[in-house]
This record gives C-alpha cells, sequence and structure tokens, in this order.
C-alpha cells in the first residue's frame, strides 16, 4: 500500500500519565499504604543509624506526599502518623540528650506539618480530578453541540439551491441569500473545529499523507478563499511535500481566513511559499492590528483569544489557530507567529519537511490513459480538468454499462470508478472487470459520497484498490495519479 496508509497519532496530549493514576476504590490502596510504611520505616533505620550528626526527617514527606497523592485521605493521615512516630523514636534513640518535653513538642509540631501538608496534597488532587471531570463534561456538550450545529447547518446549505431558483429574487434578497450561506458555513467551519480538536488532542486520526506541489496546493487554496485579497508569491520550481492533503488544508484555511477577517476591508494579504534548508514553508502576512510580544504565544492555545477595541467583533472562539497547531505539528512542522508590534500586521508561518523529487526512485509516466467514470457533472469536470491537467488521457463513462464497454476498448491504466451509477451499479462494474485477465492488476479507485466504513470495505472486497471519498480535494486526486501512473 502506499504512503497514505500509514497511521500516525498526535502527540500533542499526552495520554496515560502518572500523575493521572487513580488507584482509589480499587483494592491497591491496602497494600501501598503497607509499601508506604514499610518505606517509613526504612527512612527510620538510615535515620538512627548515621547517628546525631546527620539528619533524615526531611525524606518523611516523601512517602506521606506518595500517599496523600494516590492513596486518599485515609492512608494520608495515616502515614504522616506514622512518619511522626517514627521520627520522634529516631530522636530518642540517636540523640538520647534531649528532653521528653522538647519531644514532646517536637512530636506535635511534627504531626501537624505532616498532617497539613497531607491534608493539603489531598486536597489538590481531588480539586484537580474534579476539573477534569468539568473539562471533560464541557468537551462532550462542546462536542454535542458541534454534533447538532453542523447538521443544522448542513440542512441550511442544501435548502439554498431551492432559495436560489426561486424566479425575480430582488438584490436585496439575493444579499440575504450570499449571507445565509456565508454563516452556514461558518457554522459549519465551527463545528470542524470542535469535532477536529477532539479527534487531534486524542490521537484518534490517521494522516493520509501523500506527495504534492505544495505551491500549487496552496495557490488553489488561495483562489477558493478570497482570491481578490490573497496575493501569492511562490518559487517556479515544485516544492514537494509528504502530507495530509486534506489535513493540511485545513490548518493552512485557518491562517488565510485569519488574515483576511483581521485585516482592513479592502487590504491584500500577502502569501508566500518557498523552500530553504531542506524546510517548505507557507508564510500569510496580513495589514491587521498586529500582536505585542506578549499575544504571540496565546494565538495558538486553545482557546486563545486576543481581544481589542478593533477586534471584538471579529474574534472567534480561539479553536482555528489551534486546530492548525494541532494539525501541523502532527506533521512534523511547526507553526509560528511574529509581530513587529501593535499597529503593525503579524505575520503566520508555517514550516514542513519539503522532499527534493515527486517521487523516490520513480517517474511520472509520460501520459497514461485514465477511465474517469462519473455520472454527475461537477464532479465530473473537476476529475477531468485535474486528470488533464496532470497530463494524462481521460475517457468518460456516465454509467455501468458504457464503463465496461469504454474499459474493454480503451484498456485504461487507472480507473476512478463513481459507485453510484445508473444503469449498473459500481460494485458490479468493478467484479465484472476483475474477471478480465487484461483487468486483474489495473488501479481501480472507487469514488463514493458515502463514507462509512460499511462502503469502503464493500468496494475493496469488490475489487478496488482504493477508496476515495466525496468531497476530495483536488490534491488527493492529483495523489493518487502521482501513485499509480509511474515508469519504472
Amino acid at each position: 500500500m502506499s504512503e497514505g496508509d500509514t497511521a500516525l497519532r498526535a502527540r500533542t496530549v499526552p495520554t496515560g500519565r502518572l500523575a493521572d493514576l487513580d488507584v482509589r476504590g480499587r483494592r491497591l490502596v491496602l497494600p501501598l499504604t503497607l509499601l508506604a510504611a514499610v518505606g517509613v520505616g526504612v527512612i527510620w533505620l538510615v535515620d538512627i543509624s548515621t547517628g546525631p550528626d546527620y539528619g533524615f526527617a526531611i525524606f518523611y514527606l516523601i512517602p506521606i506526599g506518595l500517599a496523600s497523592w494516590w492513596l486518599g485521605r485515609g492512608p494520608a493521615i495515616f502515614i504522616a502518623l506514622l512518619a511522626t512516630i517514627a521520627w520522634i523514636w529516631a530522636d530518642v534513640v540517636a540523640r538520647p540528650g534531649i528532653a521528653v518535653a522538647a519531644n514532646v513538642w517536637n512530636g506535635l509540631t511534627r504531626a501537624a506539618i505532616f498532617l497539613m501538608l497531607g491534608l493539603l496534597i489531598d486536597q489538590v488532587r481531588r480539586e484537580r480530578l474534579a476539573l477534569r471531570s468539568v473539562d471533560a463534561h464541557r468537551e462532550e456538550s462542546l462536542a454535542l453541540f458541534a454534533h447538532t450545529l453542523r447538521r443544522s447547518a448542513g440542512e441550511i446549505e442544501s435548502a439554498i439551491p431551492d432559495l436560489t431558483r426561486a424566479p425575480a429574487l430582488s438584490s436585496a434578497e439575493r444579499s440575504a441569500i450570499n449571507e445565509l450561506r456565508r454563516q452556514s458555513r461558518n457554522f459549519n467551519r465551527f463545528a470542524e473545529d470542535v469535532l477536529e480538536v477532539g479527534q487531534l488532542e486524542a490521537g484518534r486520526f490517521r494522516l493520509n499523507r501523500g506527495r504534492f506541489d505544495l505551491s500549487e496546493f496552496v495557490a488553489e487554496l488561495a483562489r477558493e478563499t478570497d482570491k481578490d485579497r490573497l496575493q501569492l508569491v511562490a518559487e517556479s520550481d515544485p516544492i514537494w511535500v509528504d502530507a495530509d492533503p486534506e489535513r493540511l488544508r485545513t490548518a493552512i484555511e485557518h491562517l488565510l481566513n485569519n488574515a483576511v477577517r483581521f485585516s482592513p476591508t479592502g487590504s491584500t494579504v500577502h502569501v508566500t511559499v518557498n523552500s530553504k534548508d531542506g524546510r517548505a514553508r507557507v508564510t500569510v502576512k496580513d495589514q491587521g492590528v498586529g500582536l505585542a510580544r506578549s499575544q504571540l504565544g496565546v494565538i495558538f492555545k486553545k482557546y486563545g483569544r486576543v481581544e481589542t477595541d478593533a477586534t471584538r467583533d471579529k474574534i472567534g472562539v480561539g479553536l482555528g489557530l489551534y486546530v492548525a497547531r494541532l494539525i501541523i505539528e502532527a506533521h512534523g512542522g511547526r507553526v509560528s507567529a511574529s509581530s513587529v508590534g501593535l499597529g503593525l500586521g503579524p505575520r503566520a508561518r508555517i514550516d514542513l519537511h519539503a522532499r527534493s523529487t515527486a517521487r523516490r526512485g520513480s517517474r511520472l509516466a509520460q501520459v497514461a490513459r485514465v477511465l474517469v467514470v462519473e455520472d454527475e457533472p461537477n464532479n465530473l469536470e473537476l476529475a477531468l480538468r485535474i486528470v488533464r491537467h496532470a497530463g494524462h488521457e481521460a475517457t468518460v463513462a456516465t454509467d455501468g454499462y458504457a464503463a465496461l464497454e469504454l474499459a474493454r476498448e480503451h484498456r485504461p491504466q487507472l480507473i476512478l470508478l463513481d459507485l453510484q451509477l445508473p444503469k449498473l451499479d459500481g460494485w458490479t462494474v468493478v467484479r465484472r472487470l476483475r474477471k478480465e485477465p487484461w483487468a486483474k492488476d489495473v488501479p481501480i479507485v472507487a469514488i463514493s459520497a458515502s463514507a462509512s466504513p460499511g462502503d469502503e470495505s464493500k468496494a475493496i472486497e469488490a475489487g478496488c484498490t482504493e477508496f476515495l471519498s466525496k468531497p476530495y480535494y483536488p490534491a488527493t486526486l492529483r495523489d493518487v495519479l502521482n501513485r499509480y501512473l509511474v515508469a519504472a
């Protein structure tokens, strides 16, 4: 399989930390309490064996602290009292010159110190757990809200085409529909950010890496984001990176949208793509209010917001740049910001590992035959544009029977197959093709608007080489072409 099949887990949030281990309520409390008591005994033995010149009393704090943090209030009090008795006993044995009254007084003060320390550590632990529980409930509620918001935004988006087909719309009505579309996309973006954060922090995601030209990738994003305000400067030679195009798209879009939002209306946002010292670099420079040095580290934190009089009406919840940071760090890269100061536009930069060539040890075929099987006009137009832009020959089929006929006639080197086809579905098409000797090893990439695990496994079982869900990004399809259309 390709590089895209390699799983990569985020390391931005460590899991299973020792400090978060909770043994309370388990059968380990009693054995561990006894172990802490043994630790007190060991410290006592060392204390009395070294004579009066050396004091080891400070080490009694170790079992007290450990018991308070992991075992709870009861074991902490027991270990604190035991440590007090051990300390007084050591003084009696190793320092016989101390008066009994002094020993009693010292014992009381030590007991008070040990008990207060144990109770304080236990309280800190309890409040830490309570805060973590509140955080967990908050994130769970936010995720539920995001799912609901995304569904509502999707329903609004699906209703907009019906509104635009209404006869004799006034300019005000069209403006209102455009605003409705813009707001529904904002809602969807917020929902995606919330859900993305949960996946990235928990490490429940895969990086489907592919090799593509970063300059072309960013140029396409700039055109889609705001082609009138984003000015792109890129090197003439391709800058190859191994990255997940969909994840990287999300990260760069956040930087571009952020720059456009906080820049004055009509101003230009400068986007630069270059490479230096083996690093691929995307720099976004806007003409916004700028940031103070103390604010630079805030914007990439979770819920990081820098609120000023000029940005109060534009500021979001503080998740977009945090998502961008998690994605870039998962790729082994770095995202940073710089600004000369307030009043001077900030600069955001992404650094990734650059690759020297399109593919290692192979070159792209000069011209390859590609069969595109798609019945939806917009999806067909996008696929044809990408295939032909890559220099390959494209043949088109819009139903299952035409796909079989054209495949037998042209013997393509790659088949892009929509599964939901009229007359004959894609699963049947691929099964029939795999029975023919010439098509036994031809890559067949299934394309479907349904991305459920069941449909993907069904397509692979039918004989497809790979599964691609709609809507896909152009860079994803270009990566498919790069991976399958190579010559030795």
